[in-house]
């Protein structure tokens, strides 16, 4: 939370603080549900992303909340595995279903629900220390817990530029997961936006060889 702080001020984190507790017991709880229901060859997509958006209301808004209005994330991931006119008829329950069966795997980051996009937050040094941190511990564990290290043609893409640049200046020379016998290597081609910095369904793609 320090860094967190130091990003956000501690007024405002500090009137947040329930709220992002209970935002991460909600997300928490649905990745670990979509996880669980992962294929037994593990994870063979995997898509690193920023954060849980932050919800104001009274739904959590997620990638793995069926009930939420689906956003750009969503809609570039579905858009990827199955198409440009079937995506879109299909409903959010059926979608992640059928995700995990493909042993695709959304994996945050940074596990605390922030407005990241407001201002110039990314453009901060107190953001890069934050993601930097996060990806050293969070993100890593995360990885290890869900089948990543049983499948060794995994592929992996980012869906936020600034959020990928940084974790890959990080891990410049790969990183490792207990239990995988080889480093996963990235760089700035597995990551999956457009030229307006949105999530790319083409790219995305391209990237999964689908």
């Amino acid at each position: 939370m320090v860094l967190l702080r130091k990003l956000f001020g501690n007024q405002l984190v500090e009137a947040r603080l329930p709220s992002l507790e209970s935002i991460y017991r909600f997300t928490s709880t649905a990745w670990e549900n979509q996880a669980d229901a992962l294929s037994v060859e593990g994870v063979r997509y995997l898509l690193i992303g920023e954060a849980p958006p932050w919800s104001e209301g009274n739904e959590v808004v997620y990638f793995y909340n069926e009930r939420c209005k689906p956003r750009s994330l969503m809609n570039a991931v579905r858009k990827a595995f199955f198409g440009e006119e079937t995506h879109q008829k299909m409903e959010i329950k059926e979608v992640l279903q059928r995700l995990a069966k493909q042993g695709f795997l959304l994996i945050d980051s940074i596990p605390f629900a922030m407005d990241y996009s407001n201002g110039e937050n990314r453009g901060k040094g107190a953001y890069a220390d934050l993601v930097r941190f996060c990806a050293s511990s969070y993100l890593l564990r995360q990885m290890e817990s869900y089948g990543i290290r049983r499948n060794d043609h995994l592929k992996v893409a980012f869906s936020l530029k600034k959020n990928a640049e940084i974790i890959i200046d990080y891990f410049s020379d790969g990183f490792m997961i207990p239990g995988r016998e080889r480093k996963i290597q990235v760089t700035e081609e597995n990551i999956a936006t457009n030229k307006a910095n949105y999530p790319c369904g083409n790219k995305l793609r391209e990237i999964y060889s689908l």
